[in-house]
């Protein structure tokens, strides 16, 4: 029996990623969708307006959400926990994000690995496109899920039609009480595909010091439907699990590869 509850012991604490492909992504997503019709007024065309960056200004086009499909990105960065001697995953070279058509606009959800996933909901408001207060992210350790749901008092504008706050802050709830704050900054432009596209700058930020602090800080650089062109994401956080104090770290960069989504 005790050498049986030492092999089960070193079971337990191997821990071990596996990378989502784009090709699993994207079946995925034709398994579980049926794309709209093309007259949708929910969705984006699949070839958005760009323009040189001397011309940044947004279009006045109608508001329009990202087409549905699946979205390619140059990836870099990490997740990684101190517990147990420590643990890192490390993000492929190419990730995924999926959008799909969910309540009043589009859901999308980023897939690096299927120990990680990260899901937020757009929707179109009279103030522009808003990031809605409900979302989730999920991440597995040696063997142990943490699927955490959120909610929050309010949504918050990302790509606003009318001026945003100078602060939008937000109370939410996700395994604990959770204060972002965000900034709708400057117009830019990013490159993807040898092309100047236009781009909301916006940032998300997390400060919170006390004994299980958590910061966060991400730079978001959005296109006109609200769909992320570039992020640079990075975390640290300290939580009190049953296992005792564990640190987290996480942080990546996401470059949009295509404009035009797989389905």
């Amino acid at each position: 029996m005790l050498s049986a509850g030492v092999a089960a012991k070193r079971w337990w604490f191997r821990d071990s990623s596996h990378a989502v492909t784009v090709d699993a992504a994207l079946e995925k997503f034709r398994s579980a969708t049926t794309l709209p019709s093309p007259t949708s007024d929910v969705l984006a065309s699949t070839s958005p307006t760009v323009v040189s960056p001397s011309s940044t200004e947004q279009s006045s086009e109608p508001l329009t959400l990202p087409a549905v499909g699946v979205y390619r990105y140059a990836t870099t960065g990490f997740e990684a926990i101190d517990a147990f001697g420590g643990a890192r995953h490390d993000y492929p070279a190419e990730t995924t994000l999926t959008v799909t058509v969910a309540g009043c606009g589009v859901d999308l959800r980023w897939d690096p690995l299927k120990e990680r996933s990260e899901q937020w909901q757009l929707c179109i408001t009279d103030r522009g496109i808003e990031w809605q207060a409900t979302g989730s992210n999920y991440h597995q350790f040696f063997g142990q899920d943490e699927n955490e749901q959120m909610t929050c008092d309010h949504s918050a504008v990302l790509v606003p039609t009318v001026a945003p706050p100078e602060i939008q802050q937000l109370d939410c709830h996700m395994a604990g009480h959770w204060l972002p704050q965000w900034w709708v900054l400057e117009r830019t432009t990013r490159v993807v595909e040898g092309v100047d596209v236009p781009v909301q700058h916006v940032r998300l930020q997390v400060t919170d010091t006390d004994k299980y602090f958590e910061l966060i800080t991400v730079e978001w650089y959005l296109d006109d439907h609200g769909l992320p062109v570039h992020v640079d994401w990075s975390k640290e956080s300290l939580a009190e699990t049953k296992f005792g104090d564990v640190k987290f770290s996480e942080h990546f960069t996401l470059a949009l590869q295509s404009l035009t989504p797989l389905t």
